[in-house]
């Protein structure tokens, strides 16, 4: 639409995908930038590269070779210009993307190339919630999508869409479970706010 940005609900979620979140790996280069305020600890990941093509009748994931995942410092700030090397996903994504590239009717007549990150932050009294290590920024693609899967025991964590280059924030909004935000990155930059934990004995 106009504002090149868009929320919606999204049906397919598997428990395989939800159990494998408690199993994913330190994310090694979560302690730069921002999250030299949690040493590196508070972030968790998976990484995929996909190529998705429609059946006419839904999305289907085709699982490209593993390889390191690379940003310019023209996008990254804090860890551009790095080979940075993530195991691969040990799930089968396709239920979730279908569901996903469906609820923002993805254009059907052409295949795209995804670059998929299964996340996890976690936060405590003593770690910060730092969800984007860099801040304000694009990520160099032609769309960006964060997919919510789970909110457990945290306040904040909230979606923001800024002026590429930075400026006043023009949306702010906490996504809920089950639902996923969709943005034309070469149009804005995006955030997310920390998260803190709502009930300090869990």
């Amino acid at each position: 639409g106009p504002n090149r940005y868009a929320v919606a609900p999204f049906s397919a979620i598997s428990q395989r995908t939800m159990d494998a979140f408690d199993t994913l790996p330190l994310d090694n280069y979560c302690g730069e930038g921002r999250g030299k305020e949690a040493n590196g600890r508070q972030r968790y990941r998976k990484f995929g590269d996909l190529r998705l093509s429609w059946d006419g009748e839904m999305w289907r994931c085709e699982i490209q070779p593993h390889r390191v995942f690379l940003q310019s410092l023209e996008f990254n700030f804090a860890v551009g210009g790095i080979d940075r090397i993530f195991e691969p996903l040990d799930i089968d994504p396709e239920p979730e993307v279908d569901s996903i590239l469906k609820a923002f009717a993805f254009d059907t007549s052409i295949d795209w190339h995804v670059k998929l990150h299964q996340i996890r932050v976690i936060t405590t009294e003593e770690l910060a919630g730092i969800t984007v290590t860099e801040g304000p920024h694009r990520d160099g693609q032609d769309i960006q999508i964060v997919a919510v899967f789970r909110r457990h025991n945290i306040v904040g964590g909230a979606s923001q869409f800024l002026p590429t280059g930075g400026g006043e924030v023009f949306f702010e909004e906490v996504v809920p479970e089950g639902h996923a935000i969709c943005n034309e990155d070469a149009h804005m930059w995006h955030n997310a706010t920390d998260i803190f934990q709502k009930d300090k004995s869990e």
